[in-house]
């Protein structure tokens, strides 16, 4: 699959998928994180909401620890919160 798949997967089929099958703190997890990737990679961003979106990941992450093993977690998972603060220096991540 190309990275395209993979967003669309992410963003719109993940959350979906996980709506009846998984303890509720786990799915609300999930979904929190579609959310976090479509509101990334939306085409018009605006600026005042990034430093909202920045705790928005940070406690999306912090409960993904809640609920997850420690050994999920690598270089890709913290590259999320990396991605809202280039929202504010590198604008859209279509554009880039």
């Amino acid at each position: 699959m190309k990275s395209h798949d993979h967003h669309v997967m992410i963003q719109q089929i993940l959350s979906t998928c996980v709506r009846n099958i998984l303890l509720p703190g786990v799915r609300q997890t999930i979904i929190r994180l579609s959310k976090c990737f479509q509101k990334i990679c939306m085409k018009v961003v605006n600026l005042d909401d990034i430093p909202s979106l920045k705790v928005y990941v940070a406690e999306t992450l912090s409960m993904f620890e809640m609920w997850f093993p420690l050994r999920f977690f690598d270089i890709m998972t913290h590259l999320l919160i990396h991605l809202v603060e280039d929202l504010d220096v590198c604008g859209l991540v279509g554009a880039r």
